[in-house]
């Protein structure tokens, strides 16, 4: 089962990049420096991609705790403008906790990210079209293992798997999601015995 976390490093770029994001998690700290909370959350959006990359999930999961608060209070502030970065907050929680093996945990903020993301893509489907089809695949592997419902993650995975045909579409580089959405729908019938 392959769980898609929005983005990713490369190691040798990722070291480098978790350097710059510590160094900016200080600036962005700094009581004098006047930073938007969309900043913030963006900051914290991103260091949790670079740790993820690094399978540092208890620093992820630690780190997100603060960014989840924040980007409630962003969404409060903004509404769905900012729902896509909401989303992926709860996405890479989620992503974080179903690698630690805490998939009870994790089932609630795929939850809350399907929620997010149907809000963006609501607002705007070209730009978040991606989004909704990466949680609704991931949302069908929850449902695959901790319900055990493989007619409703099966249901996830062609809802994704019809999304990511349209944006790609759209954008090329959506295709090679597909091929994880796939990989995804041949284990669900795997399971089923089919």
């Amino acid at each position: 089962m392959k769980i898609y976390i929005s983005g990713g490093a490369k190691n040798g770029k990722s070291m480098f990049a978790q350097e710059i994001a510590k160094k900016l998690s200080y600036l962005y700290e700094d009581p004098d420096r006047n930073v938007s909370l969309e900043d913030k959350v963006e900051l914290i959006f991103l260091r949790s991609k670079i740790y993820s990359s690094f399978k540092r999930y208890e620093e992820v999961i630690a780190m997100l705790e603060g960014g989840i608060k924040m980007s409630d209070e962003l969404y409060e502030k903004e509404g769905a403008r900012v729902a896509a970065l909401c989303g992926g907050v709860r996405n890479i929680t989620a992503n974080a906790l179903f690698f630690l093996k805490r998939e009870e945990e994790a089932y609630g903020y795929y939850e809350d990210a399907k929620f997010y993301y149907q809000i963006a893509y609501d607002y705007d489907s070209k730009a978040n079209k991606h989004y909704l089809a990466m949680i609704y695949d991931n949302y069908g592997n929850i449902v695959e293992d901790v319900d055990k419902d493989f007619d409703l993650a099966l249901d996830y995975h062609i809802k994704a798997l019809r999304l990511y045909h349209e944006a790609a579409e759209e954008n090329p580089k959506h295709k090679k999601a597909l091929a994880r959405v796939y990989h995804n729908i041949g284990l669900s019938y795997r399971k089923q015995g089919v």
